[in-house]
């Protein structure tokens, strides 16, 4: 009876955690990481998980400085791409200076001792996202976005999206 338990919990820990052991990041790894910043059109490296900086834009009397800002939500690890290291999928929000604030998805592969940018798709603005998961190389995104009569400020319908990532980039797909 002992031995059928501990086959049981065995396999249920296979099961649950897998069987490979999986690579330890410290948190820093992600909240200093480079991540895209479509406002300047450029990678940029976070500072404890946020990054801005003011520049000039044209304006009536010529120019006016706007402090856009990325800051980042939330990240997950896991195998994206099939190569069997543990990438990142991460939640960024955006400000370009206005009161959009841009909530996109970015996968950052794993290449040698860093993660690099490689995909973002936007998954609208002040949406609230609850979870990020990864399940085999699919990912999925719990969220609350805006209905048809919802305003801007306050969306309410939740939603799972999943997505796939490809050398096209992260592609949304039909939930499996």
């Amino acid at each position: 009876m002992k031995r059928g338990l501990s086959i049981l919990v065995l396999l249920l820990s296979l099961l649950l955690f897998g069987c490979g052991q999986r690579e330890e990041i410290p948190e820093e790894v992600f909240l200093n990481g480079e991540y895209y910043f479509d406002c300047l059109d450029k990678v940029v490296r976070l500072k404890d998980g946020r990054y801005s900086e003011t520049i000039e834009i044209p304006s009536i009397e010529g120019t006016r400085p706007i402090n856009p800002s990325i800051e980042l939500e939330g990240y997950i690890t896991g195998d994206v791409n099939g190569d069997g290291l543990e990438d990142e999928v991460a939640v960024v929000s955006t400000n370009c200076g206005g009161t959009a604030v841009f909530v996109s998805l970015q996968v950052l592969l794993k290449r040698g001792e860093r993660f690099a940018y490689t995909a973002q798709k936007l998954l609208g603005d002040r949406v609230d996202v609850r979870s990020i998961g990864i399940r085999g190389e699919k990912i999925f995104v719990d969220m609350i976005t805006h209905d048809e009569d919802d305003p801007m400020c306050c969306p309410t319908l939740r939603v799972k999206r999943w997505f796939i990532y490809s050398e096209r980039g992260i592609e949304e797909i039909k939930a499996p």
